[in-house]
């Protein structure tokens, strides 16, 4: 008890003196998102789908300030070999911690880490009229740790970025040599901000 109102005092006081000005919103996103292994012995097609959730944004200092997020991200990788087609569905609560640099007029730079819980994960096998279906939750770590990079343009209450995610923890390993795969996904955001 005594940590978390010590964890709320330092929140308050830090903020109360960068005298953060306040705003928020909603925002959906278009991921493209893949798996990948370091050595490249595990190449998947790009996966096409989406995110959706909302942000706070404090400003901090002149041109710099700090959004956090609260994102469903729907994630993962295909493949396709001969006449089998694999896919793993993931899905996540995402927290991307970002900060963002005013560069000129409405263009901003972003850069921060994020932290992903992992809710669902699937694999659909499909190979001549045969389809299997599995839930490999339980084959998978349960967080994905990684960095956010990217630019974003905002006009009016509309916030547009593309960012860049890397994964840095491994979701599980592949191959006679356990490599590590990790999620890597551009994506494609627009934002509305409500307040």
């Amino acid at each position: 008890m005594k940590k978390i109102v010590l964890t709320l005092f330092v929140a308050a006081a830090f903020f109360s003196a960068v005298k953060a000005q306040v705003s928020g919103g909603v925002k959906g996103a278009l991921n493209f998102a893949t798996t990948v292994s370091p050595e490249n012995d595990f190449d998947t097609d790009t996966k096409i789908a989406p995110a959706a959730g909302g942000f706070i944004e404090f400003g901090l200092v002149d041109k710099l300030s700090f959004q956090p997020e609260l994102l469903l991200s729907f994630q993962g990788s295909r493949t396709k070999s001969g006449g089998t087609t694999s896919k793993l569905n993931l899905t996540y609560i995402n927290i991307p911690l970002i900060f963002k640099y005013e560069i000129v007029g409405g263009l901003h730079a972003e850069l921060g880490p994020q932290l992903g819980f992992l809710i669902a994960a699937h694999s659909k096998v499909k190979n001549d009229g045969y389809e299997e279906k599995r839930d490999v939750k339980d084959n998978l770590e349960g967080t994905d740790l990684g960095l956010n990079i990217g630019l974003g343009y905002e006009v009016q209450n509309l916030i547009f970025d593309l960012r860049y995610y890397w994964g840095w923890s491994k979701i599980y390993e592949t191959g006679r040599n356990n490599e590590p795969v990790r999620n890597s996904l551009w994506q494609l955001g627009v934002g509305y901000r409500l307040f």
